[in-house]
């Protein structure tokens, strides 16, 4: 039960990842797969590294198709950049590993919480750490207090640990908003995701609000164009929504989440009866959880695009994605295209940490990630 019970926070953007690669610290290094996306070369073009010396570029790879419905809004690009801690802090990633890693040892299901600590951060005022603050100044409630955060989101106290350790390396340097998506990247690559560089020099907010979560972050009520539109005010394609939603493979839903889908007739008739009665028997308890990809749940795979175009998805939200025309046309194509989801899902991960970052002399570096200095 009680690891069961870790799968609370299984769930990304508005459920998420769910993993069980366990490593030694002693012997973590910064991940290093031979496949690294990085986000463009000198031509503005993707590129994917493979074998030392080798570059494919990814002309026919992005994070929007053509097909997608809607523009996503015009966001104003702000400057990231790799290596940005390479002299004032080289070993800024290291540490945010090595952390990450000792605590996975512990928690099979920290991957998931990790990754959706970042989404809910990233989705809500922007890649600002704001989601990390117990409280602010103006004494109202915050974010990570909210809704839709507070009984599921946790990680906390994990980022609080790479914290102090970049603050006994690096007084001052590293912000909490790098650290997250440090440690988000981390746990995409222990779940199966190829390493990808993570352009730094976000800088932390210094307000939280829980009235701005409402409205950014989907919740299961959400129908399919609701769930788009937060997207697009996001700087996110429908393609990029539709790849990041493919995570649910290796994602955990809490039982309280899933009985309105099993529950409901109309929905329930439209699922394989088989699955339909071992959900029920899963949700029995209602603080039971059920994993999202019931046949590689530990693998980050386009498996799930097959489930979800089955009418068997778990939460109403990917049914409801499922049922759109254009979503379900992408769906269609990424279904049968593991590598290509990848490299696809690697980019419009590179996408989302950049939304509306802080950069320069905005925001603050904060010494405690769960206050403003």
């Amino acid at each position: 039960m009680a690891a069961r019970g870790r799968m609370i926070a299984a769930t990304f953007g508005f459920c998420s990842l769910i993993i069980s690669l366990l490593a030694s610290a002693s012997e973590t290094t910064i991940p290093s797969p031979k496949t690294v996306v990085s986000p463009s070369d000198d031509h503005g073009q993707e590129i994917v590294h493979n074998e030392p010396g080798k570059r494919v570029l990814l002309d026919n790879v992005s994070s929007g198709g053509d097909e997608c419905e809607g523009e996503p809004a015009a966001i104003e690009p702000r400057r990231l950049i790799q290596g940005f801690y390479h002299e004032s802090c080289p070993q800024a990633e290291q540490i945010v590993n090595e952390v990450f890693m000792k605590n996975l040892q512990a928690d099979n299901y920290l991957a998931p919480a990790i990754v959706r600590l970042f989404t809910h951060d990233c989705l809500v005022k922007g890649c600002d750490a704001s989601i990390l603050l117990a409280n602010t100044p103006e004494g109202k409630k915050v974010e990570k207090n909210s809704a839709i955060n507070g009984p599921f989101i946790r990680g906390y106290e994990v980022i609080d640990e790479m914290k102090a350790r970049l603050e006994a390396e690096c007084p001052g340097v590293v912000s909490c908003a790098d650290i997250l998506a440090f440690a988000n990247r981390d746990a995409l690559v222990q779940s199966g995701v190829p390493a990808y560089e993570v352009a730094a020099g976000r800088r932390d907010g210094r307000s939280s609000l829980a009235t701005n979560v409402m409205n950014n972050v989907p919740i299961l009520s959400t129908p399919a164009q609701g769930i788009i539109e937060i997207f697009n005010r996001k700087g996110l394609s429908l393609e990029d929504l539709i790849v990041l939603d493919g995570a649910h493979s290796i994602g955990g839903a809490h039982c309280v989440n899933v009985r309105p889908r099993i529950s409901d007739d109309i929905q329930a008739r439209e699922m394989d009866p088989s699955y339909v009665d071992r959900l029920r028997s899963m949700c029995e308890n209602i603080n039971n959880t059920v994993p999202l990809d019931p046949a590689t749940p530990n693998k980050m795979d386009v498996g799930i695009y097959d489930q979800f175009l089955r009418n068997n998805a778990v939460l109403p939200p990917d049914d409801a994605l499922a049922k759109e025309p254009n979503a379900n046309a992408i769906m269609k194509k990424l279904a049968g295209d593991q590598e290509g989801w990848l490299a696809k899902f690697v980019l419009a991960v590179i996408k989302m940490g950049e939304i509306e970052v802080l950069t320069g002399d905005q925001g603050e570096i904060r010494r405690d990630c769960r206050a403003v200095n």
